[in-house]
């Protein structure tokens, strides 16, 4: 039997509890784990550039250096991405790729 099978014949021996217990916390793994609109983010490129960076929408960018806009090429391309994850972002004046070290979001 392939590890696959053996997952899904443990997954349908549980309980429903036992079952939304485990989506729960796996949903809420993923969530924690991965970037999206308000986490912020530690990343390197190639050349050595470290930043810390945080997606909001535009209207929260005014005096804040370290917000990027959400529509930004860089956002674009950190959303759904976890840590240990790179990235290649274009701009009209290079190509960068991008190193995720770090992932959190406030609580």
């Amino acid at each position: 039997m392939s590890p696959r099978h053996v997952i899904l014949n443990l997954f349908q021996n549980l309980s429903n509890d036992q079952r939304s217990s485990l989506q729960t916390r796996t949903s809420l793994y993923y969530f924690q784990h991965t970037y999206g609109f308000g986490a912020w983010i530690d990343i390197e490129n190639n050349l050595g550039l470290r930043k810390r960076l945080r997606i909001v929408g535009y209207e929260e960018l005014i005096g804040m250096k370290d917000y990027i806009s959400i529509d930004s090429p860089i956002a674009q391309a950190l959303l759904k991405k976890q840590v240990g994850d790179e990235v290649e972002v274009k701009t009209p004046a290079t190509t960068l790729t991008w190193k995720i070290h770090n992932i959190e979001y406030q609580k």
